[in-house]
């Protein structure tokens, strides 16, 4: 279980496509992103605070999840 817990395995990240297009050229994307990530009633949502939108919110369609 240690290891889905502590090791990363983001193989793709979520950004905001509006924010992207605002971004300086010095500045990665990781590090101009102001997102929040939470659960919901549904599943998990991941919202960009800089553009006041949702990213993606994810259906989990009421299964339980390990943590």
């Amino acid at each position: 279980m240690d290891y889905l817990v502590n090791t990363n395995k983001i193989i793709a990240f979520c950004h905001c496509v509006n924010c992207l297009l605002d971004r300086p050229n010095d500045i990665t994307p990781a590090a101009w992103s102001r997102l929040s990530v939470g659960f919901t009633k549904i599943g998990l949502q991941v919202w960009c605070q800089r553009c006041d939108c949702s990213i993606i919110h994810i259906d989990f369609r009421n299964r339980v999840l390990i943590h």
